[in-house]
């Protein structure tokens, strides 16, 4: 609930992506989508301590902005190396969420104890 406008602004992206990318052709300007997933911020959580299915779910899928970040960065200075236009680069894959939760078991409680009411 409540992700309808969420799910609307970030589906046009990829057609956002591959027009740029065909009309920046020839020039010096490159077009990247980055998707980091679920980083743990201020923002992010902003609402949400008291949530408790939430906070399962950050539980799985978040990461700290320093994991994501050590992990996309590098990805990024390769496809700027190369001269790559049109990439999106994903911290959080499909795969990754399968594997996530599958493994959920051994991430209760990671960030938060959602068992003494998420703090």
């Amino acid at each position: 609930p409540n992700f309808v406008a969420y799910g609307a602004s970030k589906a046009p992206l990829a057609q956002i992506l591959r027009s740029l990318s065909v009309e920046l052709r020839g020039t010096n300007v490159c077009v990247h989508n980055i998707a980091p997933g679920i980083a743990l911020t201020a923002l992010q959580m902003a609402g949400h301590w008291a949530d408790l299915d939430t906070l399962r779910i950050f539980n799985i899928l978040a990461e700290t902005p320093k994991t994501i970040a050590d992990n996309l960065v590098p990805r990024i200075r390769s496809v700027v190396a190369r001269g790559q236009s049109g990439t999106t680069l994903r911290y959080l894959t499909q795969a990754s969420v399968m594997w996530r939760c599958l493994t959920a078991a051994w991430r209760v409680n990671r960030w938060f104890d959602i068992w003494n009411g998420g703090r």
